[in-house]
């Protein structure tokens, strides 16, 4: 199979309905997996999956420190890195090299005051999220235009499909009684709303507001068709020029429904905090696909965390597992740090140590724990570590 990336985004790195929805029927997913039916395993291998993995030690530098790592995309040359925290996406080359930064804080043209998603298109033209209004850059940073939407409250996430921006958007007014779209699609260049998809109350329990987490709910798959995943859907939808359709779905009998969110204020978003208590299956957090494999990640209990679902579209079989342990990197999985999913693309999964994290995997470090063989640049990366040092990413094929 392919290539994990584990980032070390190390800097050592290496997520009125009036819908007119299309394809596939949409009670009918391509693939579907019984949770109930599967024996959850500790620990998945890395080297079960992956020929190998190559870690990926960011730049720490002033003009790129990394407070968060919120959503991350590949391009064939580049690692592009949205920090929220920081306001700022960072691109970097494939050895963790700072290259720029793209677009920066402010009012003027191509200046955002708030970014909270991107996405980047076969052209090389990257969207970004500031609210109601969508900007685009050129790879290389330089602004391109801009358009605003109007008659929503704002958009939380953004994908590019073909011709079209799909947008995971909040309405003006959360209206509890009306069964409103949760994704709008809109010309890319115009911003002209081109379909509405995805009823709120069949779709999403009925939630209609946006809430972020450290990812995007679009997975842009690089090499296959972008999905989607509302925060409380067990169906992950796949996104084309045409519409949405039904692609994966995970059934239990512990999922989470309607009736368990009785007597909760679903038009604020704070109520997600409530919502998480709920010992229900609920949130699909990541969604991967890499060869015959997809990767979903998904929420199962608020104490106990997620937990890694895989499945073999071949032949059908599914795995489920509480963690994934890189094998190729660690000697041993007691204390070893976990790499977080991120993206694919063709060469296979890129993963992450987030910056809160970093302490740990220095640890293992340190105490001998790390059998990879780093390079004499890597271990002076790593001699050097403080506070400050960017998250490491990898890449696992």
């Amino acid at each position: 199979m392919k290539k994990i990336i584990i980032s070390f985004l190390f800097s050592v790195t290496f997520f009125s309905c009036n819908s007119n929805e299309t394809g596939r029927d949409m009670n009918n997913p391509k693939y579907e997996v019984d949770i109930d039916a599967l024996k959850k395993e500790d620990f998945a291998t890395t080297s079960s999956y992956f020929k190998s993995v190559r870690p990926i030690f960011l730049e720490t530098s002033e003009n790129c420190l990394i407070q968060s790592i919120n959503e991350i995309q590949v391009t064939d040359d580049y690692i592009f890195i949205l920090d929220c925290q920081y306001e700022r996406l960072y691109c970097f080359d494939k050895e963790g090299k700072f290259v720029r930064k793209i677009g920066n804080l402010g009012s003027g043209p191509g200046e955002f005051s708030r970014i909270r998603d991107f996405t980047i298109d076969k052209d090389g033209t990257i969207y970004t999220v500031d609210w109601h209004r969508i900007h685009s850059y050129t790879l290389s940073g330089e602004y391109i235009s801009s358009f605003e939407l109007k008659n929503i409250g704002f958009v939380g996430h953004i994908q590019v499909v073909g011709d079209f921006l799909y947008l995971y958007f909040q309405p003006e007014r959360i209206l509890l009684d009306k069964d409103l779209p949760l994704l709008l699609k809109v010309d890319k260049k115009s911003g002209e709303v081109a379909g509405k998809y995805l009823s709120s109350h069949e779709h999403n329990l009925g939630f209609q507001c946006v809430t972020f987490k450290d990812g995007s709910f679009f997975y842009p798959n690089n090499s296959y068709a972008p999905c989607f995943a509302p925060i409380y859907s067990s169906t992950v939808f796949s996104l084309n020029n045409n519409g949405v359709s039904p692609y994966f779905r995970i059934s239990s009998k512990r999922l989470l429904r309607k009736g368990d969110l009785e007597g909760l204020d679903l038009s604020r978003p704070v109520v997600t905090t409530k919502i998480n208590r709920i010992r229900k299956i609920k949130t699909i957090r990541k969604f991967l696909e890499v060869d015959n494999y997809i990767f979903c990640e998904y929420m199962d209990d608020y104490t106990s965390g997620s937990d890694m679902l895989l499945y073999s579209k071949n032949s059908g079989e599914a795995y489920l597992y509480n963690v994934f342990f890189d094998d190729y990197f660690y000697e041993t999985a007691a204390k070893a740090s976990k790499h977080h999913f991120a993206c694919s693309d063709e060469k296979g999964i890129y993963a992450f140590i987030p910056v809160l994290s970093m302490p740990l995997f220095i640890n293992n470090y340190e105490s001998g724990n790390i059998k990879y063989g780093l390079s004499k640049k890597q271990h002076n990366h790593l001699k050097q570590f403080s506070e400050e040092m960017n998250p490491r990413y990898s890449i696992m094929s």
